[in-house]
């Protein structure tokens, strides 16, 4: 993730000049390496968070499913599909996703029985379809 970071997002949005930068790498692996470390550190704080090792599995299957599924599959059989309506679906994907699993499911947790993947995935299509008609056909 670090490397694919610092290679293909950061130069084409930033003017990012460590892209071959072993330092840079290192920073890059060390702040991503933060993400999982906490929430290690936030599963043992609320241990009523649910964020054991079985929910953060499922957790990620879902936001894989919600940023990749919908672009992938419009991309290979809608001819109006675009790449910013793939950047827009994988966006909303994940989003959507850690938004229903960390906040909204929390505040209401009746609706913590309707998996966070079908949010993403439903989201994401969304997202997709609606920028992919909103810019150039590709």
């Amino acid at each position: 993730a670090a490397a694919a970071l610092q290679k293909d997002i950061l130069p084409r949005f930033t003017r990012y000049k460590g892209s071959t930068s072993v330092a840079g790498a290192r920073r890059l692996v060390f702040i991503y390496a933060l993400l999982p470390a906490g929430l290690a550190f936030l599963s043992r704080l609320y241990p009523s968070a649910n964020l054991g090792i079985v929910e953060l599995t499922v957790f990620a299957g879902a936001l894989y499913a919600g940023a990749f599924l919908p672009p992938l599959l419009g991309l290979l059989y809608w001819k109006r599909a675009s790449a910013a309506g793939a950047i827009t679906g994988m966006v909303f994907g994940v989003v959507s996703t850690a938004v229903w699993k960390f906040v909204v499911v929390p505040i209401n947790p009746e609706l913590g029985g309707f998996p966070e993947v079908f949010i993403g995935m439903g989201l994401g299509t969304l997202a997709f379809v609606a920028g992919s008609l909103y810019g150039p056909p590709r």
